[in-house]
């Protein structure tokens, strides 16, 4: 992988307690990112991905909460803006995953994977726009799945797929609406 210098910048890893997470976490702190490491319920692995992190960058943060629920994401947000006063880098790491036909599926196993892996990007991105834009930079990296621009059908993946291809159509109309957006705040300073 090549060396990029991200020193001074500040990167939030939703999910990042563990898998692949946990590394893109410390991958970014060996960059020279301050990371804030954030987990839900697996608290002893987020402390041992924490520890890791705080080897290569010592200002880094660890934060517990639920990024499906708006007001526990406000509040992970909040506390990143007063400890930094800055987030440069989202990973919308979150997602669950169940393999298992449609008809042997639970109605809560299928709201979990539309959650985890929709609802948490749709928060994130709205708390942490206001703070980009004021910062007039960042970036927001979401992950999807190579083949949700089809929607094609997979047995044993339905609501996974489903939830993959909401988070490709957020992707791209927060895209376009944020493109906008600056461009309307451009011409006004023309002015």
């Amino acid at each position: 992988m090549e060396k990029i210098d991200l020193t001074g910048k500040v990167a939030l890893v939703t999910g990042s307690a563990k898998d692949l997470g946990a590394a893109i976490a410390k991958a970014l702190a060996k960059q020279g990112a301050t990371v804030v490491v954030h987990y839900r319920t697996s608290k002893r692995e987020a402390e041992k991905t924490y520890q890791t992190v705080k080897k290569y960058s010592k200002e880094s943060l660890l934060v517990q909460g639920d990024v499906t629920n708006d007001d526990q994401g406000g509040l992970i947000f909040r506390k990143i803006e007063k400890t930094f006063g800055r987030l440069d880098i989202l990973v919308n790491g979150v997602g669950n995953f169940i393999f298992k036909p449609m008809n042997q599926t639970e109605g809560s196993e299928f709201r979990d994977v539309i959650e985890s892996n929709l609802y948490s990007v749709f928060y994130t991105t709205k708390h942490v726009l206001p703070l980009m834009r004021k910062q007039k930079n960042g970036r927001i990296i979401n992950f999807g799945n190579v083949s949700a621009q089809h929607l094609p059908t997979r047995p044993h993946t339905t609501p996974y797929m489903i939830a993959k291809a909401g988070v490709l159509a957020l992707t791209r109309i927060f895209a376009q609406e944020e493109a906008k957006t600056l461009r309307d705040q451009e011409r006004q300073q023309e002015q």
